[in-house]
């Protein structure tokens, strides 16, 4: 039964039909309370977990990265603006190794001995 459009997606804006009353359609679709399809509802969840702190800013490129964007040009211009402000982020805080500089030091082979100390007088640390 097509009815109405009721809902509009938090993504692009696109309008859609949400049928509140049947439950079976919220368990096989519920990206649909939110969005209207399954890729804007990935998106969705990852600026929400962003702005609500779930997901720190490199977090939440590193999803964005693994979503298809494909059709962004239709997205709504405060949820481009957070995109780009996501997927522009560089981490700042990796180290950069200097090269080591040529200093070799040079070790002397040492070869175990086979004798046994046979000497004595030998007399170690403490005087025995």
């Amino acid at each position: 039964m097509a009815s109405q459009n009721n809902a509009n997606c938090n993504i692009c804006g696109k309008a859609y039909y949400l049928c509140m009353s049947c439950k079976d359609m919220m368990a096989l679709h519920p990206y649909k309370v939110h969005t209207d399809t399954p890729e804007h509802y990935k998106i969705y969840q990852v600026i929400h977990g962003y702005n609500t702190g779930v997901y720190n800013i490199a977090e939440a490129k590193a999803k964005l990265q693994t979503i298809d964007m494909s059709d962004k040009n239709t997205y709504l211009s405060e949820i481009k603006e957070v995109i780009n402000k996501i997927m522009a982020y560089e981490d700042k805080s990796v180290k950069v190794e200097k090269p080591v500089e040529n200093n070799t030091t040079k070790v002397k082979s040492i070869s175990k001995k086979t004798k046994k100390n046979t000497d004595k007088n030998v007399k170690t640390e403490n005087g025995r």
